[in-house]
């Protein structure tokens, strides 16, 4: 049997549609803004957390491996590099048996080379570390000082591993110091660069003009290298 109004229940109803309408539409607009927020807010403040989050983990690695692993690595280098630069004095010494020194050297040769790619897998590890921490305000200045200071290291590596001509020679003891002290000494700066982020777990202030890219960075290296 279909429900019929009265003249009496519609003029009632039509007194209470101005009170009902803004409730009905205030339920609506609650649901709606409910549902933006599932949809589109809570996923945004989540990924944000979680970048947030792996972002501090990596400044942090970046920060250990210049306190601990690196040094211990650049130790072992060195020592690697102090006993073969030592060694090649006794070449061609008429008193020694050059056979066993030959023999000596080649295990020293060996050994450097086991340190030094010991150290270049570090390097390889700061970079990556690098790279990702630079994805959060990565138009920082901050980060191309950063990568600057690290291929500062880089390249005062370089004599140790390539033996460059005209960087140093192995007889010269005070050169051989000198090349290991800016090794030290660029390990360092990069790792007080780093520690201002670290120890405030802060990503770097932004500024107005955006810092170079990784990749135009990558091109050209030893043009970033002026600067702090």
């Amino acid at each position: 049997m279909p429900i019929t109004f009265s003249r009496v229940d519609k003029a009632e109803l039509a007194k209470l549609l101005p009170d009902v309408i803004p409730v009905v539409i205030g339920g609506f607009i609650t649901l709606a803004g409910t549902f933006l927020v599932q949809v589109f807010v809570i996923p945004r403040v989540q990924a944000y957390n979680r970048q947030r989050e792996r972002w501090e983990k990596d400044v942090i690695d970046l920060a250990g491996l210049l306190e601990e692993d690196l040094p211990s690595a650049l130790r072992a280098y060195r020592m690697a590099d102090h006993s073969l630069h030592y060694a090649k004095k006794w070449q061609n010494d008429a008193d020694l048996d050059q056979e066993r020194v030959k023999a000596l050297l080649q295990t020293m040769e060996h050994e450097k080379r086991e340190a030094g790619q010991v150290v270049s897998d570090k390097m390889g590890r700061l970079a990556v570390l690098e790279r990702r921490a630079s994805r959060i305000r990565a138009n920082a200045p901050y980060w191309g000082i950063l990568f600057r200071r690290r291929v500062m290291l880089r390249i005062a590596l370089d004599p140790v591993e390539y033996e460059l001509p005209g960087h140093r020679e192995l007889e010269d003891d005070e050169r051989w110091e000198a090349t290991w002290d800016e090794v030290e000494k660029r390990r360092k700066e990069l790792f007080d660069q780093v520690k201002e982020i670290a120890e405030r777990v802060k990503p770097p202030i932004t500024s107005g003009t955006p810092a170079p890219s990784a990749r135009v960075r990558a091109k050209n290296p030893r043009d970033w290298l002026a600067g702090p």
